[in-house]
């Protein structure tokens, strides 16, 4: 599903996202569990809204498999649309978003995914 694009957001403009650049506030939680956490941030540079996902698969020999996903929404129903996503798998429908993955020991650089 195409999703208005956040070209007012720094995060849009700049290339080689790093970790620093996500710089958000917490608007509101969703759900948070140790491994599992859906909230709404908001930019603090921009005031751009994003639905954030963070998913840890629980790897029992360490190096657990890490994922975050934000996905830009601008008001409450883009928020309903994207949280009835069931599913971490089910957020890969929604263009455009960042992820970020640490994987099999190996850290994914930041990216737009539909850009």
């Amino acid at each position: 599903m195409e999703l208005k694009k956040p070209t007012k957001c720094h995060l849009w403009q700049k290339e080689n996202l790093t970790p620093s650049d996500l710089d958000f506030e917490l608007v509101k939680i969703i759900t948070e569990s140790s491994h599992f956490v859906r909230n709404i941030l908001r930019c603090k540079q921009c005031g751009q809204l994003y639905f954030h996902e963070f998913y840890e698969h629980i790897n029992f020999g360490g190096d657990d498999d890490m994922y975050d996903t934000w996905i830009p929404v601008y008001d409450e129903e883009d928020i309903k649309i994207v949280s009835e996503a069931k599913t971490p798998i089910d957020l890969l429908q929604f263009s455009p978003r960042l992820h970020w993955a640490f994987t099999n020991g190996k850290e994914e650089p930041i990216q737009w995914i539909g850009k």
